[in-house]
C-alpha cells in the first residue's frame, strides 16, 4: 500500500512539475508535435502511396504467367505457343480509343465515353488488365452476371462483348445490359460523319453485343473516379475512358489490329507455373536478339520488382525523417537543460530529504517521456486529420486514385517512437541534474 502510495504521488508530482512551466511547456512540446507530426503523416501517406502501388499488382493472379512481345517474330511466337502444349488465352488493345457514348451535358460542355479494347482468344478464369503505365497483369475474373468470352466466339467472329459493373452504370443505367449493343465509333450530332469512308474499318461504325458483365478492375475504379469528379463540375466537359473486352478476332477486323502481343497462361498449382515460367526465360536467352521486345510477368516477379524499386526511396526517407527527428529531439535536450538549470534547489532539497541520484535521473526521464506522450497524441491526431484532407484533394481535385491505409501500427510506431525520444533525449540532462553535489545544489542561485 505504502508503494502504491509513493508511486501515485511519483506519477502526480512529475505531471506537475511537467506542466508547471507554460513557457516550457510550451516550447518542449512545439519540437515534440512538429518532428512527430511530419514522421507520423510521412509514415501514414508513403504507406499508403506503397500500398496502392502494389494493390495493382496484387490483382495477378499467382498461378498466372503473362509474356509480352513488342512485335511478332515467327519463330518466337512459335516457341510460346507449345508452352504447356497450348496457349489459354492471347490477347492484345487497341491503340486508339473509339467513341462509344456522347451526351450533350449543356451549350458549352459535353460528356463523352472512349473504350480501350481489348482482344482476347477466350475468358475463362483470369483476365487480361492494361493499365496506363504500359504494363500488363492477369487478374482473376468475377462475372456478376451473363458468360465469359470462349474460343468458339473468337472463331466463329461473334460480335460480342464484355464489360464492367461501370461501364454498364454508364451506358445501361437501367442495370439491364446483356443482350443489348454498344456502339463503337458513334456519330456525333451536329459533326460530319467521318466513318463513312468504306476503305477504313476501323473508323466505321459497329455494333457489339453485351454477353457478360465483370467487376471492376483497378482502372475502371479509376474511371469511376474520374466520373464522380465531373459530375460536382457539370459546366465542364467529361472525358471518361473504360475498357471492353471482345473476341481477339473482332479486333482485328473491326479495328485493324493485327499483332498478338499478349499471351496469358493459367496454371493449376505453382509446380506447374513455376515450370512454364523457367522455360519461357530459357526461351528468352535463347533469343537474345530478342530480349528487349520479349518480357514475362509472374505475381512474384512483379512484387519483387516493385519492392526492390519502391525500397531505396522509402529508406531515404526514412533517413530523412530520423533526421528530422534528431534535430527536433536536439532542440527539446536544450530545452530540458535549461529547466533543469531553473530547478537546480528543487534537486537539492530532494537530495537533502534522501533522495539519491536514480531518483533524480529517473524523474527526469519520466517527464520528458511524459510530454514525449502528450506530444505524440496531438501529432497523431493531426496527421491523421490532414492525411483525411490530402486524400480528399488528391481523389476530388487532381482526379488521383489514393486510398488512406490507416492500421494500428500507424498510431502504435509514433507511440512507440516518441518513448524512445524521450528517453534518450531527456537522458543526458537528468543525468546533468542527478549529478549536482547536495551542496552545490543548495547553495544554487
Amino acid at each position: 500500500m505504502f508503494y502504491r502510495s509513493k508511486f501515485l504521488f511519483l506519477l502526480r508530482h512529475i505531471f506537475q512539475m511537467s506542466v508547471k512551466s507554460n513557457s516550457r511547456l510550451f516550447l518542449s512540446l512545439l519540437g515534440l508535435i512538429i518532428g512527430l507530426y511530419i514522421f507520423s503523416l510521412s509514415n501514414i501517406m508513403l504507406d499508403s502511396y506503397y500500398k496502392g502501388m502494389f494493390d495493382q499488382v496484387e490483382e495477378m493472379n499467382e498461378t498466372a504467367i503473362v509474356a509480352e512481345l513488342s512485335n511478332e517474330n515467327e519463330e518466337l511466337l512459335k516457341d510460346i505457343r507449345v508452352v504447356q502444349d497450348n496457349v489459354s488465352m492471347e490477347a492484345t488493345a487497341s491503340s486508339s480509343r473509339p467513341l462509344i457514348y456522347y451526351e450533350k451535358i449543356s451549350d458549352s460542355a459535353y460528356h463523352s465515353i472512349t473504350s480501350t479494347f481489348v482482344g482476347v482468344s477466350s475468358v475463362q478464369d483470369v483476365i487480361p488488365v492494361f493499365y496506363e503505365n504500359k504494363y500488363q497483369i492477369a487478374a482473376d475474373v468475377t462475372l456478376l452476371k451473363g458468360r465469359l468470352l470462349s474460343e468458339n466466339d473468337h472463331a466463329l467472329k461473334n460480335n460480342v462483348a464484355i464489360i464492367d459493373r461501370f461501364t454498364e452504370e454508364m451506358l445501361f443505367p437501367d442495370g439491364d445490359s446483356i443482350g443489348k449493343t454498344v456502339r463503337i465509333n458513334i456519330e456525333i450530332p451536329g459533326m460530319a460523319n467521318v466513318s463513312t469512308n468504306q476503305e477504313n474499318e476501323a473508323t466505321k461504325p459497329h455494333d457489339l453485343t453485351v454477353v457478360g458483365v465483370i467487376e471492376n478492375m483497378y482502372n475502371s475504379t479509376y474511371s469511376e473516379l474520374q466520373y464522380k469528379k465531373g459530375m460536382k463540375q457539370k459546366g465542364d466537359n467529361m472525358f471518361t475512358n473504360v475498357t471492353i473486352y471482345t473476341p481477339l478476332s473482332i479486333l482485328e477486323e473491326k479495328l485493324e489490329v493485327e499483332d498478338h502481343t499478349l499471351f496469358v497462361w493459367k496454371f493449376e498449382t505453382m509446380e506447374q507455373q513455376t515450370f512454364a515460367f523457367h522455360t519461357l526465360k530459357s526461351y528468352q536467352h535463347i533469343h537474345t536478339g530478342q530480349i528487349e521486345v520479349f518480357s514475362i510477368a509472374s505475381y512474384a516477379l512483379l512484387i519483387e520488382n516493385l519492392t526492390s524499386t519502391l525500397k531505396p526511396i522509402k529508406t531515404f526517407i526514412n533517413t530523412l525523417l530520423i533526421l528530422f527527428l534528431t534535430i527536433s529531439g536536439v532542440s527539446v535536450m536544450s530545452i530540458m537543460f535549461f529547466s533543469i538549470k531553473e530547478r537546480v534547489p528543487e534537486i537539492g532539497i530532494k537530495k537533502a530529504y534522501g533522495a539519491n541520484k536514480l531518483d533524480i535521473l529517473i524523474q527526469f526521464i519520466l517527464e520528458g517521456m511524459l510530454l514525449a506522450l502528450i506530444g505524440s497524441v496531438i501529432a497523431i491526431l493531426l496527421s491523421i486529420v490532414t492525411s483525411l484532407v490530402i486524400q480528399q484533394y488528391l481523389q476530388e481535385s487532381l482526379f488521383i486514385l489514393f486510398q488512406l491505409h490507416l492500421t494500428i501500427d500507424k498510431i502504435l510506431v509514433p507511440f512507440f517512437v516518441s518513448g524512445i525520444f524521450g528517453f534518450l533525449f531527456s537522458l543526458i540532462p537528468s543525468y546533468y541534474g542527478a549529478k549536482i553535489p547536495i551542496t552545490n545544489a543548495i547553495r544554487f542561485e
